[in-house]
C-alpha cells in the first residue's frame, strides 16, 4: 500500500472519531460531504493499488 493512502486512512479515521467523540455539534452537508469524498478517493487509491498488484508477473 502506497504511504499517501496510509495517511489518508489515518485522515478518515481521526475525521471518524472527531464526529462520535467531538464536541456535541451537528455535522454538516459539507462536513459529510467532504468526509465521503476523501473515502471515495482513498477506496479508488487502493482498487489502483490492487490492480496494479495483480498485474505483476508472478515469480515461478
Amino acid at each position: 500500500m502506497a504511504r499517501s493512502c496510509g495517511l489518508h486512512i489515518e485522515g478518515i479515521t481521526v475525521m471518524r472519531n472527531l464526529a462520535v467523540h467531538g464536541p456535541r455539534s451537528e455535522i454538516t452537508v459539507k462536513q459529510a460531504e467532504e468526509y465521503l469524498a476523501l473515502v471515495d478517493s482513498v477506496l479508488y487509491a487502493m482498487r489502483q493499488n490492487i490492480m496494479s498488484f495483480k498485474s505483476l508477473p508472478t515469480k515461478p
